[in-house]
């Protein structure tokens, strides 16, 4: 279905159904067609969502009606999750400010990178929830499994954070790739990560690099105070970062091993008994508005 086709069904709303705004006459008509589902005991669409927007839509005599595809093709299931791996890790550390739930994390997330998704990634799966919804999860849930975020839960209160190397890899892929758009990659043979994530923990072999990447994401005429301050506790976390990342590099190791291995050497490194002070003073640092006006440009 192409962007005419769109157009003619939303043309078509508007003359045929009254309401204030399109959003309204959107709502209108799915919880009229609700009900009728309910009148009808028949609440599942039986027409495939790759069958219809593979379709054609047309008007015969002022009625909207849909011509099928001679042939549908299967399109997958859009985005994958490793292509918004790297996109997330930006997404958080430019909002790292707002406190939210995963739920609203993700739908802010997906707000954000909505033009770079393909239609089919809002399709809804059996369980009712969009594709581009639960792969926002996956990725989650890897970078959460390599360290790269941190999972906290208070209550029932659960939330994504970036951890150290968190910070450390979204603060190289902002100076690198400050935009939304995904890359063509080649997924590295049993490797769960994004090339351009183990390519960003590649600038990090050496204590300095490991204090700049950290440094490039602080208020410049601050940076300096909170690393002084914390220079004992960033030495010895750098070591066991060193040690992780050669675990997540190490291919030698089967993918399960590697998963293992790599969440020890990070839960080693959060254990740090000052990193949880660490955390608190350095997000009071942490500054990122030129690249968000760099992004704005980049929009507008």
């Amino acid at each position: 279905m192409d962007s005419k086709d769109k157009d003619r069904i939303e043309q078509w709303l508007k003359s045929n159904v009254s309401s204030k705004d399109i959003k309204s006459e959107i709502d209108f008509i799915e919880m009229a067609l609700e009900v009728l589902r309910i009148k009808h005991r028949y609440l599942e669409n039986h027409l495939s969502f790759e069958n219809f927007i593979q379709g054609k839509v047309y008007f015969e005599e002022d009625r909207l009606k849909y011509f099928p595809a001679n042939k549908v093709w299967n399109l997958g299931s859009g985005t994958k999750p490793i292509h918004l791996q790297p996109k997330l890790l930006i997404y958080l550390l430019l909002n790292y400010k707002k406190k939210g739930d995963v739920y609203n994390i993700i739908d802010d997330f997906i707000d954000t990178i909505w033009n770079e998704l393909k239609t089919v990634d809002f399709k809804r799966t059996k369980t009712g929830v969009r594709r581009c919804f639960t792969n926002t999860r996956f990725a989650a849930n890897v970078l959460r499994a390599y360290g790269l975020l941190k999972f906290s839960q208070k209550e029932a209160y659960k939330t994504w954070n970036l951890s150290l190397f968190g910070f450390l890899v979204a603060s190289k892929l902002l100076q690198q790739n400050l935009y939304w758009n995904f890359s063509v990659i080649d997924q590295i043979k049993n490797q769960k990560l994004h090339p351009e994530i183990l390519s960003a923990a590649e600038h990090f072999k050496t204590y300095p690099d490991f204090v700049g990447g950290l440094e490039n994401i602080c208020l410049p005429n601050k940076k300096n105070e909170i690393f002084q301050k914390f220079d004992s506790v960033l030495r010895e976390t750098y070591v066991l970062l060193a040690k992780y990342l050669a675990v997540i590099n190490d291919l030698e190791l089967s993918q399960k091993d590697r998963e293992k291995l790599s969440k020890e050497k990070i839960q080693q490194l959060e254990r740090h008994k000052d990193i949880d002070k660490f955390y608190v003073e350095f997000s009071t640092y942490i500054y990122v508005e030129n690249y968000l006006k760099k992004l704005m440009a980049q929009e507008n």
